[in-house]
């Protein structure tokens, strides 16, 4: 899959739109951690790493900045305790 980013740094065509990314991590108990890639895979996030705290998984992501929002609706009402934090 190719990408074109112009000169200015927005988007290809008609878009416009600042192609910038955000670091997030996201924190969910352990039985949720294929519903959290899943909904960052699924919003084109990078998975950086990833470690167990307790019983919980800590995903470190970039992820671009249009998605931030929808990916903090879908983990919380995808998961019972998940969260998701910017770095």
């Amino acid at each position: 899959m190719v990408f074109a980013v112009a000169d200015d740094g927005m988007g290809p065509d008609d878009s416009k739109r600042p192609l910038g990314e955000v670091k997030i991590q996201i924190i969910v108990p352990e039985e949720f951690i294929g519903v959290a890639l899943h909904e960052l895979i699924t919003r084109q996030g990078l998975i950086t790493a990833m470690e167990a705290e307790d019983q919980h998984m800590v995903i470190r992501a970039s992820l671009p900045a249009r998605e931030y929002d929808r990916l903090v609706e879908a983990i919380v009402a995808n998961t019972d305790r998940g969260r998701v934090e910017r770095e």
